[in-house]
């Protein structure tokens, strides 16, 4: 089968990180609709060219593949719980970015009619949930599963949350991504990671919607403990999930480490991800200089 390098997997996703941080003045004038179809859209631009490019195997790059309802039900199962979890660590580090000064905005779109809610569902639901996963679960995950399944898992879990450049988001961001990178992987379907990932930005427009939440709310000490049990429970929840999942597919396949060719071999293939990450610490180191303005 036909796989990405780890090499162009990096420039790939540093090419991709830039485009859409540079086009990101002309996003931010969109309307909400307008803004996630040009994100999405540039998010896959790179790896559609690159694809192209390199004549590979969509149906198998991208794990095309029907996994069955049970799998995808376990999926979206498990984005419930995963749900809980990623809002209460969101919900404490706004918290404790709060007690240290200024806590940034909780921004959530502007849902007030039904028709809003289904137009939300469909592009930030759905189309924006194919799109980050044909990217992330979908090329990146194929092109580093030469570092082996697990790891390839995390990292690509890590990149997930680095790319969407939000210091108080990250760990709840790479754990969404983890999770759905280990449904993709025991399912060998990236539905199973649409799944998930529409389920989870479902619930969060279905909240939003519902509960008419303003765009400056502020948990308080006993919502973070309510949170904190909930989320407790949910892990419990989650792991029994998962284990389901497992017992329905084969093994983690682990591939063969590509052998080391020096320390200047290593550079040339990680640089794109390290600006990548001074990309992130630098726009973090920007978010922390504003929770601590006067």
């Amino acid at each position: 089968m036909g796989r990405p390098s780890i090499r162009d997997a990096n420039k790939v996703y540093l090419t991709t990180l830039l485009l859409v941080l540079l086009s990101t003045p002309i996003i931010q004038r969109l309307d909400f609709y307008r803004s996630v179809l040009l994100a999405e859209g540039l998010l896959l631009l790179p790896t559609v060219i690159y694809t192209y490019h390199a004549r590979l195997n969509l149906r198998e790059l991208f794990r095309l593949e029907w996994p069955g309802w049970q799998l995808l039900v376990l999926s979206s199962l498990a984005a419930v719980f995963c749900y809980v979890i990623a809002t209460c660590i969101t919900a404490s580090t706004w918290m404790l970015f709060a007690k240290l000064g200024n806590a940034p905005p909780m921004l959530v779109p502007p849902i007030d009619t039904p028709q809003e809610l289904g137009m939300t569902i469909l592009v930030g639901g759905l189309l924006a949930s194919i799109a980050e996963e044909i990217f992330f679960r979908g090329y990146l995950l194929r092109a580093y599963e030469r570092l082996g399944s697990f790891p390839a898992v995390i990292l690509v879990g890590l990149l997930f949350g680095i790319f969407h450049l939000s210091l108080h988001s990250l760990i709840a961001t790479a754990f969404l991504g983890i999770i759905m990178g280990y449904l993709v992987f025991r399912t060998d379907s990236v539905l199973a990671g649409i799944a998930a990932h529409f389920t989870n930005n479902l619930l969060a427009f279905l909240i939003v919607y519902f509960s008419r939440a303003a765009a400056d709310v502020q948990p308080g000490p006993f919502d973070i403990l309510s949170l904190g049990l909930l989320a407790f429970i949910s892990l419990f929840l989650l792991s029994r999930v998962l284990t389901r999942v497992e017992r329905r597919t084969f093994p983690m396949e682990v591939m063969p480490r590509p052998e080391s060719r020096g320390d200047l071999w290593l550079l040339v293939d990680s640089w794109p991800l390290i600006l990548s990450f001074l990309i992130f610490i630098t726009l973090a180191y920007g978010e922390i200089l504003l929770v601590f303005r006067p």
